[in-house]
């Protein structure tokens, strides 16, 4: 469920409505769904009710914080009877630190209620014909994340240096030493490393990255002259990973999906759902370092891989290179900007692949319609731009034929999806 947009709310009188005021506090209040932002959701006096902390099956004390036009805010006060799905929070910063929102949930009930987020999403969208659904598949929640941007500067109070991650809405610092959420990777190199960038501490932020590989992790602080350049990032790339029999290498800031557990059940769940053969060529959207291009380009005729950015084409080029992929092409393109405008443009594809980032893909989804594309999979790390794209692509002849969700990022509020569509 989704917060509503409180600057197009229209005003009405609101005592006439709910009669609640702020600071008002309630019982027995019993919580039946989740929203997108992770809060436990209920009705009261028939508007919709958000409770910071609260989970499905929760019965609890509640204090309002704002009444608004179309819902009401609320902070979690005492948890009457607690749900049979919530747990202890394993992380002992979990309170402050803002990179987990939902330790609070069991991981089976935190899979459940994003799948049912996405289902009625997507059936509301399209209800006929039915859409053929696949259970989130079962991976670890923790040790998970092979990759980590952490902010060093000074605490705000005492100038103490610290490196962690930011407090929930708040520019301060939270200090992490470990955490059970990164690799194991990650956390010997942050333990080994730590004293020594503290010592690099300033006043201005500077961000830390952090990205483990098979063979090392690599780590860079702070911005560097373009990257390095494109070019020379990927001569002094040692770090890779496997995918499929592949290794595909990158630099400290390339963007890699975090769980390589979940990469590789995208992956493969993706190549399936194309259905791929000898005479097949496909298109790759927002195809960064070759991820989902070389694994299909293995099963395909030929494949065009488009990307913004150019250090990320450099490295998909090196990684068909060192794994013998030749019926693969990368090119730098905004893919932002009107379609039709583009040298790929004219490019004959019948199956296509899009992976896009939060803001999604919309300028490129209005006009698919108007490609020779059959098939095409889209992967999606956000629900709000992903229906919109989807609705798009529906209006121009597409259908959704299959959809899963995969817990991508366990513990937290985000939701990975893949959809297949055909026409």
């Amino acid at each position: 469920m989704k917060l509503p947009n409180r600057r197009y709310a229209k005003p009405v009188n609101r005592q006439a409505k709910t009669h609640l005021k702020p600071g008002q506090t309630l019982a027995n209040i019993t919580i039946t769904d989740l929203s997108e932002a992770g809060q436990g959701v209920s009705k009261i006096q028939g508007k919709t009710l958000f409770v910071e902390g609260a989970v499905p099956g929760d019965l609890v004390t509640i204090q309002i914080i704002d009444d608004l036009p179309r819902y009401t805010l609320a902070k979690l006060i005492e948890i009457e009877l607690p749900s049979p799905d919530r747990t202890e929070p394993f992380c002992s910063i979990y309170a402050t630190c803002g990179g987990c929102q939902l330790q609070h949930l069991s991981i089976s009930a935190q899979r459940h209620w994003k799948q049912q987020q996405l289902m009625q999403a997507l059936t509301k969208l399209q209800p006929k014909p039915v859409i053929t659904w696949h259970d989130t598949p079962n991976t670890p929640d923790r040790a998970y994340r092979r990759r980590a941007k952490l902010i060093l500067g000074r605490d705000w109070q005492d100038q103490a240096p610290v490196l962690g991650f930011r407090s929930p809405q708040s520019h301060q610092i939270v200090d992490v030493t470990q955490c059970p959420i990164l690799a194991a990777t990650i956390n010997q190199t942050l333990a080994s490393e730590r004293p020594a960038w503290l010592q690099q501490a300033a006043t201005r932020n500077q961000t830390l990255w952090l990205t483990a590989g098979d063979n090392q992790v690599q780590t860079q602080l702070g911005e560097t002259d373009k990257e390095q350049h494109d070019f020379d990032a990927v001569a002094e790339a040692q770090s890779f990973y496997s995918l499929m029999g592949l290794r595909f290498y990158h630099a400290a800031t390339s963007f890699i999906q975090v769980n390589q557990s979940v990469n590789e059940q995208l992956v493969a769940q993706a190549l399936n759902w194309l259905q791929l053969d000898a005479h097949s060529k496909v298109i790759d959207f927002f195809s960064g370092i070759g991820n989902f291009s070389l694994p299909a380009a293995q099963q395909a005729s030929a494949l065009l891989g488009i990307e913004g950015n150019p250090q990320a084409v450099t490295f998909a080029r090196h990684n068909a290179k060192v794994n013998d992929v030749h019926n693969v092409k990368f090119r730098v393109a905004n893919l932002f900007d009107t379609p039709e405008q583009q040298a790929w443009w004219s490019w004959s594809a019948d199956c296509a692949i899009l992976d896009p980032g939060r803001a999604g893909a919309e300028a490129l989804c209005a006009k698919l319609g108007q490609t020779q594309l059959k098939r095409l999979v889209y992967v999606s790390c956000h629900p709000g731009s992903l229906i919109r794209d989807l609705g798009l692509l529906l209006a121009q002849g597409f259908v959704i034929e299959q959809a899963q969700q995969f817990d991508m990022f366990s513990h937290t509020k985000h939701i990975e999806s893949l959809v297949c569509l055909t026409r």
